[in-house]
């Protein structure tokens, strides 16, 4: 599992409940809580794309490493 899997997952799931927030509050004419889902599902979203971010670098560093290792054993 790479470290952004964490971010991602967890902002999926508080992306998933704000729909539901905001969903309720629609039917029921709760502002408030659609407001708080709306709120959850932005979050949800900054998260999932900081794990990508996360994944990415993890991703570049290891290319990096890998050039490092290349140019050391090359005389």
């Amino acid at each position: 599992m790479t470290s952004g899997t964490g971010d991602k997952v967890k902002g999926k799931a508080q992306e998933v409940v704000g729909k539901g927030k905001e969903t309720v509050g629609n039917a029921t004419g709760d502002e408030r809580l659609q407001g708080e889902g709306l709120a959850d599902q932005a979050k949800g979203k900054v998260s999932q794309a900081a794990g990508a971010v996360k994944d990415t670098l993890d991703q570049l560093g290891d290319k990096i490493g890998e050039k490092v290792a290349e140019n050391r054993t090359q005389p």
